[in-house]
């Protein structure tokens, strides 16, 4: 992690684009006490997906939507000895990815050898994803990760002595449809 300075420091970033293409960024820094210094920062990124759904009209395939916080707490007691501990949290909820089936006689040049695209990718504008029929289509994640270490150089010895720990707690749900070409399928669930 870089070490926030004596001096307090805001950044601001941002992006517009095509697609509804959002993104901002804040991050600030700087000193508590002597020894001390915390950074905390957000982001928010979202972009519409890009590709038309025709398999569900009205719908498109490919966007995502992010948000990301952090909080980070720095500690240098003496000149031989430092620590820090962060959290990260983050969310994500995904629009199903683009994907798209071609005929298998497109992928081979050569019938005899191990199959291969040869020839020039054609430019996709729509999809057949059955994205109504999933419980939830896309990528939903909710993700809080905690990273600390501590590091001491012994007695100045140029000999150091470290520990890093971590602990993640993940939930995340994925949903495909896997036929990719519109085909209709079913879920069958258990008793």
């Amino acid at each position: 992690f870089s070490r926030p300075g004596d001096t307090f420091k805001a950044r601001v970033t941002g992006t517009l684009g095509t697609y509804s293409r959002q993104e901002i960024m804040a991050t600030v820094s700087g000193p508590i006490a002597p020894g001390m210094g915390f950074e905390a920062s957000a982001r928010y990124f979202n972009v519409d997906g890009q590709w038309e759904n025709t398999a569900v009209p009205g719908t498109r395939v490919g966007g995502q939507r992010t948000k990301n916080t952090n909080l980070a707490f720095f500690f240098d007691p003496t000149e031989n000895l430092s620590a820090s501990i962060r959290w990260l949290h983050q969310e994500d909820e995904d629009q199903h990815v683009a994907m798209r089936l071609q005929p298998a006689s497109a992928n081979n040049c050569f019938l005899n050898t191990r199959t291969y695209y040869c020839g020039v990718v054609p430019v996709v504008r729509d999809m057949q994803l059955n994205t109504d029929r999933l419980p939830r289509s896309g990528l939903f994640r909710n993700a809080d990760r905690i990273l600390g270490e501590i590091n001491w150089d012994i007695a100045g010895s140029g000999y150091n002595l470290s520990f890093q720990g971590g602990y993640s707690d993940v939930n995340e749900v994925l949903g495909l449809d896997q036929t990719y070409d519109g085909r209709k399928f079913f879920i069958l669930r258990g008793s």
